[in-house]
């Protein structure tokens, strides 16, 4: 990690944990877009969406299978941690060991606008939004299992 970066993620690292300690667990989705097609990551178009968790590593099943599962009844293809592992921000951030997860997520661009000119398209924007409106009531309903012991509660 460069040293420039180390105070954020140093400030990260501390409001995830003030999370898990006060809700039980933390998750930091850490969401971008993505060109459909990237030559330098698949040789055909990306999924509607490409979760990576370092092969649950940053993030557990618990946390991710909800978020594919979302992404899928919302009619767009995802795959987990084919495309992407994640990045340094999730790889820095996520230790579902200790009910802290970290989940990177790329939107295919093509899924709310012209990828041509990079011009949002008004009448898809709603799909974007549904979309991670979904993702976030999921989450929401999430409940975590706090620990009663200092040997309980491996919640992944």
């Amino acid at each position: 990690m460069r040293p420039v970066l180390r105070p954020y993620h140093e400030a990260l690292k501390r409001m995830l944990d003030q999370a898990r300690r006060s809700h039980g667990t933390a998750l930091l989705l850490y969401t971008h877009s993505i060109r459909s097609l990237v030559s330098l990551v698949s040789s055909v178009p990306l999924p509607g969406a490409c979760l990576g968790s370092n092969k649950y590593a940053r993030a557990g099943l618990k946390m991710v299978g909800p978020i594919a599962n979302v992404v899928r009844a919302h009619g767009l293809e995802c795959s987990i941690d084919e495309h992407s592992l994640g990045g340094c921000v999730t790889g820095n951030a996520g230790d579902p060991k200790n009910d802290i997860h970290a989940i990177w997520m790329e939107t295919a661009k093509r899924v709310y606008l012209d990828e041509s000119d990079q011009r949002a398209e008004p009448a898809r924007m709603h799909v974007l939004l549904d979309l991670y409106s979904a993702v976030f009531e999921a989450l929401a309903t999430f409940k975590p299992i706090f620990p009663t012991s200092v040997n309980e509660g491996t919640n992944l």
